[in-house]
C-alpha cells in the first residue's frame, strides 16, 4: 500500500497545458470581435484575469463576477465596449476547442492508475462550461474517481468548504492518505495546508516561492510524483 492513496490533482497548468489553450482561445475571441493586435494583447489580459481569480480565492468575487469582471476591465483597457458575458462564452467555447495536456500527464496518470489501492481525483477552480467538456474530450474521465469543480458547488480552493465537499465523495477519510498536487501556492497548496493535507507544488518554471506557504514537496516535473507516491 502506498503512503498516499488519494491524489487530488488540480487541472489547469497541472494536468492541462492551460497557458497554451488560453492564449489560443483569447486570440480567437479577438478575431470574433475584429480586434487587430499590433502587440500581444494577451499580455494585457493576463494580469486582469489573474487578479479576478485571486479575488475569487479571497471571496471578493464569486464565479459570475470572474466571468464578467475580467472581460469588462479588459475591454475598458482597450477603450472598447463589447459584451462581457458574450466574451466569456466565446472564450470558453474556444478553450474547449483548443485543449491540450502537459507532456507528462498521461504517463503519470497511467502509472498511478496501476498502483493497487490508489485513487485519483480532480479538484479545480475552473468554470464548469470548460472543465468537464475538456476532461471528456481528452478522455481523462477513466482515470478519476471523483471530479470536483468549484463552479458547480459554490466554493473555491482554498476555502475549507471546497475540501469538505471533496471528502464527502470519498470513502477514505484519513487525511494522511491524501496528497494535493497543484501549481498554485495560494489555492492548491494553501488549501491543502489549511485542511491538514500534505501538498505537492508543481513548479515547472522554477518560480521563487516568496510567500509564507510551505508545500510538503516541490517538483518541477510531473513524473517526479512517481518517486513521492510509489
Amino acid at each position: 500500500m502506498p503512503k498516499y492513496t488519494q491524489i487530488l490533482f488540480d487541472a489547469d497548468n497541472t494536468l492541462f497545458d492551460f497557458s497554451t489553450s488560453s492564449h489560443l482561445a483569447f486570440n480567437d475571441l479577438l478575431v470574433h470581435f475584429g480586434v487587430k493586435q499590433d502587440t500581444d494583447l494577451y499580455e494585457v489580459y493576463k494580469p486582469i484575469n489573474a487578479k479576478a481569480w485571486a479575488q475569487l480565492e479571497s471571496k471578493e468575487l464569486d464565479m459570475d463576477g470572474v466571468r464578467t469582471t475580467r472581460w469588462q476591465l479588459f475591454w475598458e483597457q482597450l477603450g472598447l465596449a463589447h459584451n462581457s458575458n458574450l466574451s466569456n462564452d466565446i472564450y470558453l467555447e474556444n478553450l474547449v476547442k483548443h485543449c491540450f495536456l502537459l507532456e507528462e500527464t498521461i504517463e503519470v496518470l497511467d502509472h498511478l492508475s496501476k498502483i493497487d489501492g490508489l485513487s485519483q481525483h480532480i479538484i479545480t477552480n475552473g468554470m464548469k462550461d470548460a472543465q468537464r467538456p475538456r476532461i471528456t474530450k481528452l478522455d481523462l474521465d477513466k482515470y478519476f474517481e471523483t471530479i470536483t469543480v468549484s463552479d458547480e458547488i459554490g466554493f473555491a480552493k482554498p476555502d475549507p468548504r471546497f475540501f469538505d465537499h471533496v471528502f464527502a465523495g470519498i470513502s477514505e477519510q484519513e487525511k494522511s492518505r491524501f496528497l494535493v498536487v497543484g501549481d498554485s501556492l495560494r489555492s492548491d497548496i494553501q488549501g491543502g495546508i489549511n485542511y491538514g493535507i500534505d501538498t505537492c507544488w508543481f513548479n515547472p518554471d522554477g518560480k521563487v516561492n516568496d510567500l509564507q506557504i510551505r508545500p510538503t514537496y516541490e517538483i518541477t516535473k510531473l513524473l517526479d510524483l512517481k518517486n513521492i507516491i510509489s
